[in-house]
């Protein structure tokens, strides 16, 4: 139980501030400020494995160290998703739109996005670019 609330509070707060930059930054400052979020989210990262690799085995109470990790990160998720919501002030909504129209009316772009070579090459990179770096977490 403990991973399913770590990945769902992990898989709300991503999209979250990738949306809250795409609005609140400028054209002009909008890559500075995605490079930023995500140096300072791979920062983290490499940070908090460490400390949850560390205190993995140990034994906190009566909860072993890495379920205390996924917990912490977890709670962490949820104080920004919080602060967000308390502090953050929603812009303009265009007009709502259900989601059958939405499928209707952007099926067609997507088909034609999945036939984009560039794309293909963007996604064939990030598979096979991506999947060593995982394996390597499970080295510790």
């Amino acid at each position: 139980i403990f991973r399913a609330v770590n990945g769902v509070g992990l898989g709300i707060v991503q999209p979250l501030l990738f949306s809250l930059i795409a609005d609140k930054s400028g054209a002009s400052g909008r890559g500075r400020a995605f490079g930023f979020l995500l140096c300072t989210g791979n920062l983290g990262q490499t940070a908090f494995t460490a400390f949850a690799t560390a205190i993995a085995p140990l034994q906190l109470g009566a909860m072993a160290g890495w379920q205390f990790a996924l917990i912490l990160i977890s709670a962490l998720s949820a104080l920004i998703g919080l602060l967000v919501l308390l502090l953050v002030t929603d812009t303009a909504q265009v007009e709502q739109r259900k989601m059958v129209d939405i499928l209707r009316d952007e099926t067609p772009q997507l088909g034609q996005i999945f036939c984009l070579p560039t794309f293909l090459i963007i996604i064939g990179q990030g598979i096979f670019g991506t999947a060593p770096w995982f394996a390597f977490s499970y080295l510790t």
